[in-house]
């Protein structure tokens, strides 16, 4: 598995979606992310993007990994922080946005 460190995603999101291919990342915790209609844009749809809020979020979790379960943590998940349990195989942790 391969995770990559904090990234702030502001605009360049072609780059953005080609490192994330090339780099073979699969969970990348995001600060800022574009947000069109209090929607994150611009990560492909191939990824799964988790986040957590109402208005302007600024965390959020890219998961390119179809093997990988995630279960985003509501309680400890807000508009600045997102908290996902992450299990693949016989492997449970935890993966945090902030």
């Amino acid at each position: 598995m391969h995770t990559d460190k904090l990234t702030t995603l502001k605009g360049g999101y072609g780059q953005f979606n080609a490192d994330y291919s090339y780099r073979k990342m699969d969970i990348t915790p995001v600060q800022e992310p574009y947000l069109y209609q209090q929607e994150i844009k611009g990560v492909s749809r191939k990824y799964r993007t988790y986040s957590h809020g109402e208005g302007k979020r600024r965390a959020a979790i890219i998961l390119a990994n179809k093997n990988i379960g995630a279960l985003l943590i509501t309680q400890y998940s807000d508009k600045d922080s997102v908290l996902l349990e992450i299990q693949q195989g016989n492997e449970k942790f935890y993966a945090a946005s902030i």
